[in-house]
């Protein structure tokens, strides 16, 4: 059970960052556009 419960925090942990990068890297790219815009 203990092994089980470990594999299923890691799993959640794992998704949890994946997520969480793929969105931060669609925020930074669409806000480093937006200042590029200002920029030009």
């Amino acid at each position: 059970m203990q092994f089980d419960a470990f594999a299923i925090l890691v799993l959640l942990v794992i998704g949890f960052m994946v997520v969480f990068s793929t969105l931060l890297a669609i925020w930074y790219w669409k806000f480093g556009r937006k200042l590029i815009h200002q920029k030009e």
